[in-house]
């Protein structure tokens, strides 16, 4: 850090400020060079390198650029942005090749193609002959396909049982539901690592990524607005396709067949809608996801290339919050009304529910209203990449939360017509819960987050009240009936006998073709409870009675004990039979 411009000198002259030299016996000031991560300025001072650059040696003139970063200088001033794939930006000393081959110097953070080439899990690759033409047609045959099966299988007849159609249409439902939330995952600020990465990467698909259709083969430089509006305008595409079918078919099926009908047709779309809604609002809350660059700056996540609060980007808000009111809130208000107003418009008006199906043959009919639920636990897993986008920890924590509620309430309610459907649609949930838990170890740390500390804080809060509650009734529930204000729950059964004697007396008028006719109309769930009580009461009318049972309950393990139990004593009571006497 020293040198002495005379040999033999008495002293040495300090080098300056942050100044050192690369070895001994420097005797010219010009030996003097900028430590490690500085740089040398025009002005003759030493500046600290920018964070994201890189400095690693001595005498450093310019900043390098480190792997997934971007230096620029406009006017002299050093900025570095971070980059969103590490892979389109790497390590040089040479501002003229700051990007991976094949890729747009001029391009912010490296985020476009070169001329000639189209991006495709996040690099370039080059145009063929027929690239452009040949995936559009090829997407949009098949998204037809795609619409014309749901047209035929979302209004194929209602049963109050799950036919194997409507089983296998539900499960795939399920499946687009669990890859639209995996698409989610890739948005989220987690640096996932191979092979997660390349499977994120693909989950894109379903969130009307353009990249597939390689736009840049067939116009070269498509603007960012231009790609954000063909993502958000695909729902509406939809239902466009779906009015040119209904009126093909009015068209083409003049000859006898069945043309399709309108309220089927608003329902296929309106079920397309609603199968695709992740996806849907997760698109629309595109231009409300920054990420912060190290220079301050932040720039829209899936559009790099732009700057929040500059440029294009208010068009692109715009464009967004307009998309949000009309999808993620005027969609699902729609939805919500039709699911309110359905026990009494399906009543007075029977076309309702040929429009309104989607929202509930797939449920269980007292459990007609799930249809919106579902919806609200898409919108707000749709939420959870703009939730604090720089932070993967609250997003993980927000992701966990919003899959452990409803897979909570979705085990208490059990809505879908089926055991299976509802163990599917657990199994979904606990996969999100899971992967969420995994994803928390690829989250950088950070070492003092107060919203972080805050939300985990309300999440334990509201646990440990639950807590409190269960604990509270118990008490106050054991307290009123130590004081004769309440009977005891062994006692409190006068409404249920008096009902079941009524009941008992009415099934004793019908034959036996009534009561078949009246058990098969019945739902899934509602001939399991039924199965389920006459075990029961048919254990204490043969056995319990006669041996003082003090059961509390029977389990399905003992079944077959109740069965052979059964079998013994049934030739006994046929013969004890009297004519109008039910025999249980």
């Amino acid at each position: 850090g020293t040198y002495a411009p005379r040999v033999n000198s008495a002293s040495c002259t300090p080098c300056g400020e942050s100044k050192v030299t690369p070895y001994l016996g420097s005797v010219l000031e010009t030996e003097c060079v900028c430590d490690v991560g500085l740089f040398h300025q025009p002005a003759g001072n030493c500046q600290r390198c920018p964070p994201g650059a890189s400095c690693d040696d001595l005498g450093r003139q310019v900043p390098g650029q480190a792997e997934g970063f971007y230096v620029t200088n406009s006017s002299g001033v050093w900025e570095v942005f971070r980059c969103v794939s590490k892979v389109a930006c790497v390590a040089s000393d040479d501002l003229l090749q700051r990007c991976a081959p094949n890729r747009d110097e001029d391009a912010l953070v490296c985020s476009r193609c070169a001329s000639g080439y189209w991006q495709w899990k996040g690099h370039c690759t080059e145009c063929t002959s027929s690239a452009g033409i040949l995936p559009v047609v090829l997407v949009l045959l098949g998204f037809v396909g795609m619409l014309i099966a749901t047209y035929y299988v979302c209004n194929s007849p209602v049963t109050r049982d799950a036919s194997s159609l409507l089983a296998t249409s539900v499960s795939f439902g399920m499946m687009l539901t669990a890859v639209q939330s995996l698409s989610m995952l890739g948005q989220i600020s987690v640096s996932w690592y191979s092979p997660w990465s390349e499977i994120m990467n693909v989950m894109k698909l379903v969130t009307f990524d353009v990249e597939v259709l390689q736009l840049e083969c067939l116009a070269d430089g498509v603007s960012t607005i231009s790609r954000y509006f063909v993502r958000v305008i695909v729902p509406i595409f939809t239902v466009v396709l779906y009015l040119a079918l209904y009126l093909g078919s009015k068209l083409a099926l003049r000859n006898g067949s069945t043309p399709w009908a309108w309220p089927k047709t608003v329902n296929s779309a309106a079920q397309v809608w609603q199968a695709l809604y992740i996806s849907i609002v997760l698109v629309a809350f595109l231009p409300l996801q920054c990420y912060q660059h190290p220079n301050g700056d932040s720039s829209v996540t899936e559009m790099p290339e732009v700057i929040c609060g500059e440029g294009d980007h208010s068009v692109l808000l715009g464009m967004g919050i307009f998309f949000i009111l009309f999808y993620g809130v005027g969609f699902f208000s729609v939805c919500l009304w039709a699911n309110v107003t359905a026990p009494r418009l399906s009543v007075s008006w029977p076309a309702f529910t040929l429009f309104t199906r989607f929202l509930y043959y797939r449920f269980r009919s007292d459990r007609w209203y799930w249809g919106s639920v579902l919806m609200v636990r898409s919108f707000l897993i749709a939420m959870v990449p703009i939730v604090s986008p720089d932070n993967g920890n609250v997003q993980v924590v927000m992701l966990i939360s919003v899959a452990g509620v409803f897979m909570l309430a979705q085990a208490l309610i059990l809505p879908w017509k089926t055991y299976l459907l509802n163990a599917a649609d657990t199994a979904v949930l606990l996969m999100l819960v899971l992967i969420g838990a995994a994803a928390s170890a690829f989250t950088q740390q950070e070492s003092s987050d107060s919203g972080f500390t805050a939300f985990i804080l309300l999440i334990f809060a509201c646990g440990f009240l639950t807590v409190l509650l269960v604990l509270g009734h118990g008490i106050l529930g054991a307290c009123r009936v130590a004081s004769g204000h309440q009977p005891p729950a062994n006692m409190d059964c006068e409404g249920t006998t008096t009902d079941f004697a009524i009941c008992i007396k009415a099934l004793g008028c019908l034959t036996e073709d009534n009561t078949a006719k009246m058990i098969g109309s019945l739902g899934y769930f509602d001939r399991l409870v039924i199965k389920k009580f006459l075990a029961t009461m048919n254990h204490e009318l043969h056995v319990g009675i006669r041996h003082d049972s003090k059961r509390i309950s029977i389990s399905a393990g003992h079944l077959k004990e109740v069965r052979a139990q059964l079998q013994a004593t049934r030739s006994l009571s046929t013969t004890m039979e009297t004519p109008g006497q039910v025999v249980l």
